[in-house]
This record gives C-alpha cells, sequence and structure tokens, in this order.
C-alpha cells in the first residue's frame, strides 16, 4: 500500500536480524525434545537475547535517523510502521523463547 514511501530504504539489517531470531526460536524449539540437553537450549536463549539487544539498539539508531528532519511526515510515519512491525517480529521471538525456556525449568 505504501511501497512507494520505501523507496531506498533499506532493510537488510532488519531482515537479519528477524532471520537470526526465527533461527534461534526453530532451534529451541528442536532441541525441546532432547530435554536432557540444557545447555544448549541455553546456548539459543543467550543468543536470541543478544539479537533482541542488538535488534533494539538499531532500531534506537532508524529512528534518531527517521526523526532527523530529512523525511517528509508521512513517509517518515510509512518507514516507521514498518520499523515496528519488523521489531515485532523479533520481541515476539523473545517471547517465545522465554516459553520455551519456561516449560524446559518445569519439566527438568
Amino acid at each position: 500500500m505504501a511501497g512507494a514511501h520505501l523507496d531506498g530504504i533499506d532493510f537488510t539489517k532488519q531482515a537479519d536480524l528477524m532471520s537470526r531470531a526465527t533461527d534461534a526460536i526453530r532451534e529451541m524449539v528442536k532441541q525441546l525434545r532432547h530435554l536432557e540437553d540444557m545447555e544448549k537450549l541455553k546456548t539459543f536463549n543467550d543468543r536470541l537475547q543478544l539479537v533482541e539487544v542488538e535488534a533494539d539498539r538499531h532500531m534506537n539508531d532508524q529512528l534518531r535517523d527517521l526523526y532527523s528532519g530529512k523525511y517528509d511526515a508521512l513517509r517518515a510515519i510509512v518507514i516507521r510502521d514498518v520499523y515496528e512491525l519488523m521489531e515485532k517480529v523479533v520481541d515476539r521471538c523473545h517471547d517465545a523463547g522465554n516459553v520455551v525456556m519456561h516449560i524446559v525449568l518445569k519439566n527438568s
């Protein structure tokens, strides 16, 4: 709907962060079958936590640039909305990772 407002915006970093977060969740869910390997699960959860921190930092940097005044108002709103949607993906992965760890702790 708003593709024209996104021309020239690079979402590569956000795509990488989303990919890393979903990969960590996929591996954590796979490990649920093997609850005896707690260290592996903890490693994936730690990796997920780092991705979430990196995504938050990147989001703040992107918003700082977005609000610098170099974009017109409508374009800034559209870009911000897309940034927030991409950030939600990583946040939901973080939430899912917490659920997996809670399941593991309950069953250990």
